[in-house]
């Protein structure tokens, strides 16, 4: 696909190459003119050069992912075994003791109680 933008960099690059041609180089603008239509000639190639690396990277990521996508597709799946999903549960009835919980619940309250009570008392003092 051919782009067929009116580009500005090639008007510059050709403003400039005109008044750099003649007796106009010698003055400052022929000088600037000329200075900047190869400046930004120099550019447009370059972007061009990067785009066109940049479209070669894309083609070869688009190439991976249709190959990874026809891999994808090609692969058989096995369907689920039912069966396999129907065991019995073993934790159903299984009774947890709470005593040590609460024992240990407990001790952990009067921690914080008897801290508390220490506290008042230092300020107390």
């Amino acid at each position: 696909m051919k782009n067929e933008k009116k580009s500005p960099v090639k008007f510059f690059a050709a403003l400039g190459a005109a008044l750099g041609a003649g007796a106009a180089f010698a003055t400052p603008v022929g000088i600037a003119a000329t200075v900047a239509g190869v400046g930004l000639y120099r550019a447009g190639k370059k972007a061009k050069a990067k785009d066109r690396a940049l479209r070669g990277q894309l083609s070869e990521r688009q190439e991976d992912f249709e190959r990874r996508l026809k891999q994808y597709e090609e692969l058989k799946f096995k369907p689920i075994d039912v069966d396999a999903l129907k065991q019995e549960n073993i934790f159903e009835d299984l009774e947890i003791n709470t005593e040590a919980f609460e024992a240990s619940r407990r001790n952990f309250l009067q921690s914080q109680a008897n801290m508390l009570i220490w506290k008042a008392q230092d300020s107390l003092k």
